[in-house]
């Protein structure tokens, strides 16, 4: 399964993109253990195209490294629009989809599989289920509260002793990360070991300490990476 629904996110938390096996059935793909996380830092394709073309070759790419019979994409929301339509695009061009399926009542998706109708994947319409429904802008919002109170569940603090060269999104010479500010801890291969949240910021000293989840191992971390998101919790 790849998810790259960064707002309603199932596989890891929302900011974040990511790749995970079902190795027996689940009842929602939140139950599916991620593989591999990339960091994207917005709960919004808009803005960060670039960061989620990249997250998604990169996660594609790791794919191909595990043995798996059926490999699932779930994209984002984002479906209107000239920017929808150039991500969508980019998506198909570097996932190489067998099958694209679109939910649709009556071809208003058609523009985001134009570039592809006279290619070999099979282009699949189908109409929403009568029992889905579409969840409101508090209702997504509260969503994404849920998956980071559950992400950061008897999180605990940690002082972090930072250089520089180390730090990626942010120069500290024109900005310090308020409180509450999301960051990513990296590894080497730039993918998401774990996430954070700032609590105090000591640019002099060098310093952070930093609300991680529980299980939080820094045994990998190479880099830790700032994003213009905030958490209340």
């Amino acid at each position: 399964m790849l998810d790259f629904d960064i707002g309603q996110s199932s596989i890891g938390p929302p900011t974040t993109v990511g790749f995970g096996i079902a190795n027996k059935e689940v009842e929602t793909l939140t139950e599916i253990k991620p593989e591999k996380l990339y960091f994207i830092g917005s709960v919004s394709p808009k803005g960060y195209l670039l960061q989620m073309l990249i997250g998604a070759e990169k996660l594609t790419k790791e794919t191909g490294k595990h043995r798996i019979d059926y490999l699932l994409v779930d994209t984002t929301g984002l479906v209107d629009g000239p920017v929808a339509e150039i991500l969508k695009e980019a998506k198909i061009e570097i996932i190489n989809p067998d099958f694209i399926i679109l939910f649709e009542e009556d071809k208003e998706r058609e523009s985001l599989v134009k570039p592809f109708i006279y290619s070999e994947k099979k282009i699949i319409r189908l109409k929403p289920s009568p029992h889905a429904s579409q969840r409101n802008r508090e209702e997504r919002i509260k969503y994404r509260e849920g998956r980071f109170k559950e992400y950061f569940k008897e999180g605990r603090i940690i002082r972090i002793v930072f250089s520089e060269k180390n730090l990626l999104g942010i120069d500290l010479n024109y900005e310090i990360p308020p409180p509450g500010t999301l960051i990513s801890l990296l590894d080497k291969d730039r993918f998401s070991v774990s996430l954070g949240v700032v609590k105090s910021f000591d640019k002099e000293g060098g310093t952070m300490t930093v609300v991680v989840p529980s299980s939080f191992c820094n045994k990998d971390i190479k880099f830790i990476k700032f994003s213009r998101y905030t958490v209340d919790f």
